[in-house]
């Protein structure tokens, strides 16, 4: 009996790589937890404020996929986090108060991509 061949390409090209490198590749990607201590400003009644933290060691093409504070603060959210710079942790607050309040001080746990 004659041996057949496959009706499909065993190698895959993605651009100048095969798809399993570049598979392996992807794979390699986990995420750091970083737990930076920070002290966010008063925000004002049903208005946001868009502050920045130094975090030693991140980089512009981090991803932050969570930010979790120390604890909740009523009618504060978390309405936005990126890193802006070298080092440069922005959160924006959100505060649907009707005065003003100061997100909780302390431990935030970050979840970042690499």
């Amino acid at each position: 009996m004659a041996t057949r061949k496959p009706l499909v390409p065993t190698k895959f090209r993605l651009g100048d790589r095969d798809v399993a490198t570049w598979a392996a590749e992807i794979t390699r990607a986990a995420p750091l937890t970083r737990v930076v201590n920070i002290t966010p400003s008063s925000v004002g009644a049903t208005s946001e404020s868009t502050q920045t933290f130094t975090v030693s060691g991140l980089r512009p093409a981090d991803i932050i996929v969570a930010c979790k504070p120390p604890s909740l603060t009523a009618s504060i959210m978390l309405d936005h986090f990126d890193v802006s710079a070298d080092d440069t942790l922005r959160i924006r607050f959100y505060n649907r108060s009707g005065g003003s309040l100061s997100p909780a001080s302390g431990d935030y746990t970050l979840v970042i991509m690499r």
